[in-house]
């Protein structure tokens, strides 16, 4: 009996230490409570400015806000040139000694700022500059390219300018008439039978900014320096010259985006105002000016920074010609 009553005894305590545990493991574990700690805000980045210049995209400027439009290259000789109305014999025009009001030497690669406009954040808003250009014959080309629903015929020199150690082929527009394929002969009276030239020798002074300054004044003023030469007289004049010539031309490259409007008006009635500023803006699918082209912007490079351009610079523009020449 007492072995007995020693089991049972055994088998109470044995249960009673099973029931302890179970009640251990089945009791909660109680969650520490966080004390909210304040949240120290990052200090922002302050990025220094680079010693050196670089170059910002310009964005891109419309005249009236839409829906993102697709950009199109403005067509501008993509097509074969229609005959030019001389015969165009091959004609290099030669260098000779000659410089410029600054003692600069003025040769293939001259190019010599004539304005340069800074926005509010100092990035360039407009721009304009002097070019150099070895004349490649005496013709006036033409070509027809459609712009704003309408046929341009443009004319203009064939040339070329020297950036670094290459030379560029570039048609040097010097005027246009609404219509297809217009022999010069045949342009209706007007401006745009025109364009503005000098001739110069080397006893004259070449003086970039006052030439731009000139031909500013009203017509009276200048005309004993500058003539509104017809395009017929000037394909005579250039035959006659002699080889030692250099051809320069002067034209905004970056239109300030605050007078869009006002050039867009005068791009869409005037003819040759059309085919100058064809080189240097963009026009979008809805032919309104998107912005400078990819030429105009390296152009501001290759003039204010020296760098070359990586892109074709196939054409530039004239709002005076000066022609230099040696007896």
């Amino acid at each position: 009996m007492k072995a007995h009553a020693s089991g049972w005894g055994g088998l109470a305590v044995g249960f009673l230490i099973l029931l302890l545990a179970a009640c251990a493991i089945s009791k909660p574990v109680p969650t520490p409570t966080l004390t909210p700690s304040q949240t120290r805000l990052a200090s922002p980045t302050i990025t220094p400015v680079p010693a050196t210049s670089t170059r910002t995209p310009r964005p891109t400027v419309t005249l009236w806000p839409t829906d993102t439009p697709t950009l199109t290259e403005t067509p501008f000789f993509t097509s074969t040139p229609t005959p030019s109305e001389t015969p165009a014999t091959p004609r290099l025009a030669q260098l000779f000694p000659f410089h410029d009001a600054e003692g600069t030497t003025i040769d293939w690669s001259y190019a010599r700022l004539t304005s340069v406009k800074l926005n509010s954040s100092g990035q360039v808003k407009s721009m304009s500059a002097f070019l150099a250009f070895q004349l490649l014959d005496r013709a006036i080309h033409r070509i027809t390219i459609k712009l704003f629903g309408s046929d341009i015929t443009y004319y203009y020199l064939d040339t070329r300018h020297q950036f670094g150690t290459e030379e560029q082929p570039m048609a040097l527009i010097i005027g246009a008439t609404y219509g297809k394929d217009i022999p010069i002969q045949e342009i209706p009276a007007g401006g745009s039978s025109y364009t503005l030239v000098r001739r110069m020798s080397p006893s004259d002074r070449f003086d970039a900014l006052g030439i731009l300054y000139q031909i500013s004044l009203p017509i009276r003023l200048r005309k004993d320096y500058y003539q509104d030469m017809p395009l017929l007289d000037l394909q005579t004049l250039l035959a006659g010259l002699p080889d030692p010539l250099i051809v320069l031309a002067n034209h905004p490259i970056l239109v300030d985006p605050d007078g869009y409007q006002q050039l867009y008006n005068d791009i869409t009635s005037v003819s040759y105002l059309a085919a100058r500023y064809t080189p240097f803006i963009q026009i979008d699918a809805y032919d309104r000016i998107a912005g400078p082209t990819p030429a105009a912007l390296a152009l501001k490079e290759y003039l204010l920074h020296g760098t070359l351009p990586t892109i074709p610079v196939t054409a530039y523009s004239s709002d005076v010609l000066i022609l230099l020449t040696k007896p």
